[in-house]
Parts: C-alpha cells; structure tokens; sequence
C-alpha cells in the first residue's frame, strides 16, 4: 500500500511538455468513468511534484476528467480551492482562492499499465469562482512551437479545443455543469487517506 490506498485503486499520472519531459506528476485515485471520460482524484494534502523541485499539497480534494477524445484535461474542485508550494529552495507560498475549475489543454490522455500521461499544449482555459472564463498563456505558444517543434496539428488541435472548452464553461456545459461534485462526493465517500 502507498498513501492509505491499494494499488490497483492508484496510478501514477504525468503531465508531460513537448515532446516527452515531465512537467509534473502525482498518484491519484480512480474513481470510474462516465460518458464525459474517466475521473479520478488527487485527495487533499497529497503531492503534486513539478519538475522545478516544488511540491504542491492542495487543501482539499481535486478530481480530473481525462476526456475519451478530448484535446484537454481538466482539474476541478469545490471553491475555495488553494495549496501550498514547498519550494525546493525551502520556502513555502500559499495560493488562496485559486481557480475552481482549470483545463490543460494537451494531447489526449494516455492510459496505459503505467499510469496515466498528457502532453501539456501551453494553453489553459479556467473559470474562477465567480463564472468568469480566461483563456492563459496565448502569449507562450509561439514560443513553445518554435523551441520544441510542436507539430503544426497539434496546435491547430488545441486553438480549436481552448475554443471548445472555453465555450463549454461559460455555457455551463458537461463535464463543467457541476459532474465534478458527484465524483467529489464519491471520493469523500471512499477510504482515501
């Protein structure tokens, strides 16, 4: 057993950059799938690593729909949502009401005996807890392409996703109509910790 949970219930999951370096990783839980992908949650104090050094330890559980077919990955949460960042200089910040519901957009995921893994695309699209939708980082994609040969596809692939799922956000739509509450409420059922 690794942090309170069998195996077969874990997995690894990697958020990778262009084309294969780990941008971060972190176990997760599985908690089953639906007909908006499959769910699983990061419970609250449990390590995200980035490849800087800093850890991440959200204060409360998060879950992640990995989209069958989707271009993006989202982290959702039940507002107010923060962590902590323990820096690998030793310093420690804490990021207070921080964004509910955040998508990656990336490959598809890829779930494989291994864990679970995407290719980060630069561009996020989040919805603040107040509604509000903000796409991020348009400025950082021409310079992400240029240095790591990001393939002309993929990053038509996720202008159009960022497009998509800023709609669906704002519209309120699946898997952001509030079907992250019921797989939180799922998790807390559950033994986690």
């Amino acid at each position: 057993m690794r942090l309170g949970c069998f195996e077969r219930d874990c997995r690894a999951a990697r958020k990778l950059k262009f084309p294969d370096r780990i941008n971060a990783s972190w176990t997760e839980r599985v908690l089953g799938r639906d007909e908006h992908g499959d769910w699983a949650v990061l419970p609250a104090g449990w390590p995200v690593r980035r490849a800087s050094g800093t850890i991440l330890r959200y204060a409360t559980d998060q879950v992640f729909c990995y989209p069958y077919d989707g271009w993006w990955v989202a982290r959702m949460g039940t507002p107010p949502v923060s962590f902590r960042a323990y820096c690998a200089d030793g310093s420690v910040r804490t990021f207070d009401d921080v964004e509910p519901d955040r998508a990656d957009i990336s490959t598809p995921a890829e779930a494989t005996a291994g864990g679970i893994s995407f290719v980060d695309l630069t561009l996020d699209v989040v919805r603040d807890r107040d509604g509000m939708v903000t796409v991020l980082d348009e400025d950082e994609v021409a310079a992400e392409v240029a240095r790591y040969s990001v393939p002309a596809g993929h990053v038509e692939a996720a202008r159009r996703s960022c497009a998509e799922v800023a709609e669906l956000m704002r519209a309120g739509g699946p898997p952001f109509d509030g079907s992250a509450l019921r797989w939180l409420a799922h998790a807390a059922g559950r033994s986690l910790r």
